[in-house]
């Protein structure tokens, strides 16, 4: 194996174990000694690609941002609409911050405040970026009411995402969890969809519900939670 390689693979690990760390007991409550140990590196391997805790976080951030943009991507197929992309977007991150550390952790860095620093890159930020751009187009194709207040109910939205996954794992696993976000949808379909629509996304969410979470292969962690 290549130094190259080595080094790709020693900064892969630190990682890992960053995220899961910051995933089960938060950024302030994980030092890098913790880190060290998780990782089973030196302490000069982790410095060697992270100056500080804070570049560690960032790391974990990056990833975290790569995994939810090809969430979207992977939804957005030919013949789907935007507001049914943002709900099965909706499932999947539920169940991906449950099975992989680094969205869990990205969720716990969003909303920590003193941990990385509030980034240009911030993840919550994103993701309303995210969802406030799939519910215009919604408005677009006429699958949202017009005087909907798009940026609110995107921050609604990630609020619920992430509130569900701080506030621990729900009982009952991957068909939980997928039972709590249909219930979300439930709750804003009334007022979100005109009429003529909800049946349509009404019988799409029960769909997903039934489905349940599977898992992700782009997950860079996975954990029992």
């Amino acid at each position: 194996m290549s130094r190259k390689l080595r080094a790709e693979r020693t900064r892969t690990i630190i990682v890992k174990a960053a995220a899961e760390l910051f995933d089960k007991y938060g950024y302030e409550s994980s030092s890098l000694n913790d880190i060290v140990a998780r990782a089973n590196v030196t302490k000069g391997a982790v410095y060697f690609h992270f100056a500080t805790k804070e570049a560690l976080a960032r790391a974990v951030l990056d990833l975290n941002q790569g995994i939810s943009r090809r969430l979207v991507a992977e939804n957005d197929r030919p013949g789907r609409s935007a507001l049914e992309v943002l709900v099965r977007a909706a499932f999947e991150m539920a169940e991906r911050a449950a099975q992989c550390s680094v969205v869990g952790a990205g969720m716990r860095l969003a909303v920590g405040g003193a941990a990385p620093g509030r980034p240009s890159n911030d993840p919550f930020d994103a993701w309303v970026g995210i969802a406030a751009d799939r519910l215009a187009v919604a408005v677009a194709e006429g699958d949202v009411a017009a005087e909907a207040d798009v940026a609110a109910v995107a921050r609604s939205l990630v609020w619920f995402l992430v509130g569900s996954r701080l506030g621990g794992s729900v009982p009952g696993g991957a068909a939980a969890r997928a039972g709590a976000v249909a219930d979300m949808w439930r709750l804003l379909i009334p007022g979100l969809v005109p009429e003529a629509r909800r049946r349509h996304y009404r019988e799409l969410v029960d769909m997903l519900a039934q489905s349940g979470g599977r898992p992700h292969s782009d997950c860079v962690v996975r954990h029992d939670s």
